[in-house]
């Protein structure tokens, strides 16, 4: 099932078809401007995929662009017929490599999304600076002129076939961008942007991801650029500068950025309400597209096209639909196994945990118990690769994983759940599960190429039946109770596959019945799925339930190990909780 119903793919259609059509009957002065407007709105579009889709705001895409610009004013200033073939190639080219480059300088270095930002808006300036100074090839601020239109070898097309080909690129670019984000692909970089500790504990790379999505929207811009300069027919050091940069985002904003013919749309209709008001006010021009995109900030903040997705009807909307079906039993059992050894983790000068040693060999639920601030959750940090430890070693089975990051260790077989919920808010159950049932297998390609279509374990089934969630697939996630969420969390990270499940509280703001489907159903992983469960949790009800041992953390470090009833008559837990009240009293 490919996820698009026939109505997207008849709009398709006429997009392909009309914009082009209409670029060439507005005639040459209207049909030039809309054709370049559909240039610049697809590289918002491309924006929008970057910062909306995945939650990186890029503000150099002008780097990309004039980058293609000059590309492509190079070469058909200096190749002849060859030219714009040569542009287009080399534009794209340039354009890929230069987004790689910054998202490789500025996502691996792990920065925040202000800071990223900051960083590609000083890059922009630095790059207009450079630009101007390499007269040799830009030809400084007056730079090149007399760019021919588009050749194909010795043809040079006629001003209404230029414009039809130029609204074309723009339209299949946009095409290809809004396919991308239907795609498994585009649902992976929206989760990410969701809860990216939560996507790299089921296997994904991220940085990859996201350096994936810069480089193709980077080449994409850098060959809408090299087409631009055909069109306008020169190149300009402000193509690549911050002032072109902070254009594209005010378009994504108006637009709506969570969209990708959104920004398309918001372009073209504010470049051409700029042209028709310095036309009729000129001396007020800017003063009123300031007011109409402060208005639109205040009362639109989602941007037009999510505000008109909700005054229009469902049918006439996108929909993604997912296949879910039900995957074969493993024809061999877990051996899932786990040896931590001297295990610290620091934060400072204060030791969360202090020569940890914890051996998990055998199927079965060990209960990890302590007072606030013992060092549990810590501990599932450090050993799921969320958090650094400053020394010691584990081992999932026979693979050396100490110090790796968590998509490598959820590849070795370990599954996380979190103390809170973390799900795909904005995507539905089932895609939250399609996902973390890709998590270990597909790469950015792979995810590019996938259908909605994949089997889940039998188990994911039963956990899902214990929340009432296998008839609300396709609820989106963010509507759900926190207890389903709970629920769902732990369906994703079974759904994803383990040999050793680490659960973090997980029966946090659950109800009484919620919490005793919980107990039987992590009964059922470990007896019948023979699978060894470590669990931080609390309610002393629950871990009688279902505990076959039980570890006592104090003060990061571990105070003493047995069976429930051999922790309930210590002396030493009692001390730790309440002075010598009886913690264990139900």
């Amino acid at each position: 099932m490919e996820g698009v119903d026939h109505v997207t793919n008849v709009r398709r259609m006429v997009m392909l078809i009309g914009l082009p059509f209409l670029a060439v009957v507005l005639g040459i002065y209207r049909g030039g401007q809309f054709s370049q407007f559909l240039l610049l709105g697809a590289v918002a579009a491309a924006l929008a995929l970057t910062w909306g889709i995945a939650g990186v705001l890029n503000l150099g895409q002008s780097i990309t662009f004039g980058v293609g610009v000059y590309a492509g004013a190079w070469f058909g200033l200096h190749w002849g017929g060859a030219g714009t073939v040569a542009g287009v190639v080399c534009g794209a080219v340039l354009g890929g490599v230069t987004a790689w480059v910054i998202a490789t300088v500025t996502l691996r270095r792990r920065l925040d999304v202000i800071t990223v930002a900051l960083t590609t808006f000083v890059l922009a300036l630095a790059a207009e600076d450079i630009a101007n100074q390499w007269q040799s090839v830009t030809g400084g601020e007056d730079g090149l002129n007399g760019v021919p239109g588009i050749h194909l070898g010795g043809l040079l097309l006629s001003a209404a076939e230029q414009r039809a080909a130029a609204a074309a690129v723009a339209v299949i670019a946009v095409l290809g961008f809004a396919a991308l984000a239907r795609r498994p692909y585009g649902a992976a970089l929206a989760a990410c942007r969701d809860d990216e500790r939560r996507m790299a504990s089921l296997g994904y790379d991220v940085l990859r991801l996201k350096v994936g999505v810069f480089t193709v929207t980077g080449a994409a811009v850098g060959l809408l650029g090299a087409v631009y300069a055909t069109q306008v027919q020169y190149a300009s050091t402000t193509f690549l500068g911050v002032t072109f940069a902070t254009d594209f985002v005010i378009w994504a904003l108006l637009g709506s950025r969570r969209t990708i013919w959104g920004p398309l749309v918001a372009t073209v209709l504010y470049n051409v309400g700029v042209v028709e008001l310095t036309g009729s006010a000129l001396n007020y021009w800017l003063l009123i597209t300031g007011i109409v995109f402060v208005a639109f900030v205040l009362f639109v903040p989602e941007g037009g096209a999510v505000a008109f997705q909700k005054i229009v009807p469902a049918s006439w909307q996108p929909r993604t639909s997912v296949a879910l079906g039900v995957a074969a039993e493993p024809t061999s059992e877990r051996t899932g196994s786990l040896v931590a050894s001297e295990i610290t983790c620091r934060f400072g000068s204060v030791r969360a945990v202090s020569e940890v040693s914890l051996t998990l060999s055998s199927p079965g639920i060990h209960c990890v118990i302590g007072p606030n601030g013992a060092g549990k959750s810590t501990l599932l940090d450090v050993l799921s690769g969320t958090t650094p430890a400053a020394s010691g070693s584990w081992w999932l089975g026979d693979t050396d994983v100490t110090g790796s990051t968590p998509w490598v260790i959820a590849r070795a077989g370990l599954g996380r759940k979190f103390q809170s919920p973390c799900v795909a808010t904005s995507l539905t159950v089932a895609e939250n599960l399609a996902l973390a049932r890709w998590g270990k297998s597909h790469g950015p390609l792979a995810l590019a190429r996938q259908r909605w279509e994949v089997s889940l374990p039998p188990e994911v089934w039963s956990v899902l039946g214990a929340a009432d969630l296998v008839e609300r697939t396709s609820s989106v996630a963010g509507d759900l109770s926190h207890g389903q969420r709970q629920i769902l969390e732990l369906a994703m990270t079974l759904a994803a596959g383990c040999d050793l499940l680490l659960l973090d509280e997980p029966t946090a703001g659950m109800s009484a019945n919620e919490t005793g489907r919980l107990a039987e159903l992590l009964l059922h992983l470990s007896r019948e799925r023979k699978l060894p469960l470590l669990v931080v949790e609390h309610d002393i009800a629950f871990i009688r339930s279902v505990a076959d041992e039980v570890t006592v953390m104090r003060n990061g470090s571990i105070m003493m190990s047995g069976t429930v009833a051999e922790v309930e008559g210590d002396e030493r837990v009692k001390d730790v909780y309440l002075g010598r009240s009886a913690l264990l009293e139900p």
